[in-house]
């Protein structure tokens, strides 16, 4: 992307221009000034589109998940919401991840973690709850959760809930550049373990 700017990339493609390239490529690298443009524009410029994710059409197709894979072949059974312009990235908007959980009574999303923090907002349902690092917290409906990143957590729904659906976000540039500090051995953590609103 060229532009006829004092200060910005204006390199017209040649031939030779072309073949450099392709020699750069080779080695797992490139020419800044073919992408300058793009990834350090001088004001923003989203590629996210607008977009009206309504949870009364999402909800029976979230529903159906539970049919078609178990929580413990998926991880997480989520159908995330999937902005037009981040498809790349699989983002909703901007760089924020966002989806929608299900889980029956007495199924278990196994421990994990990111590094990012994360919010959960529990959309319908009774029996919820979240351990993160070893504190357990139930969840119904309208309740709201954060937790800090880095701390491991694990999700399910009491043997005597009800069917629970909640929207997760998390921001994915830092889950992108920040690594956790081990995805085997869970670490102890001076914070608070989450926050918790409710109705």
């Amino acid at each position: 992307m060229s532009e006829n700017i004092i200060g910005r990339a204006n390199v017209e493609d040649t031939p030779e221009l072309k073949a450099y390239y392709k020699d750069l490529e080779k080695f797992e690298a490139g020419a800044l000034w073919t992408v300058a443009n793009k990834i350090e524009p001088w004001q923003p410029q989203s590629a996210s589109v607008p977009v009206l994710w309504r949870y009364s059409d999402l909800r029976e197709h979230v529903l159906r998940s539970v049919d078609l894979v178990s929580p413990e072949k998926a991880g997480r059974r989520v159908i995330y919401l999937n902005n037009p312009g981040r498809r790349d990235v699989s983002a909703a908007v901007g760089w924020l991840y966002s989806g929608l959980q299900v889980m029956h009574p007495g199924e278990v999303a196994s421990a994990h973690a990111q590094s990012a923090s994360a919010l959960r907002f529990i959309m319908e349902g009774a029996g919820a709850y979240t351990i993160v690092d070893g504190h357990k917290m139930t969840l119904g409906a309208r309740d709201f959760v954060l937790t800090p990143n880095g701390t491991w957590h694990e999700h399910g729904v009491e043997a005597n809930g009800s069917v629970c659906i909640w929207q997760g976000s998390t921001f994915r540039s830092s889950t992108r550049w920040r690594p956790i500090s081990s995805p085997f051995t869970p670490r102890s953590s001076r914070r608070s373990p989450a926050i918790l609103w409710t109705t």
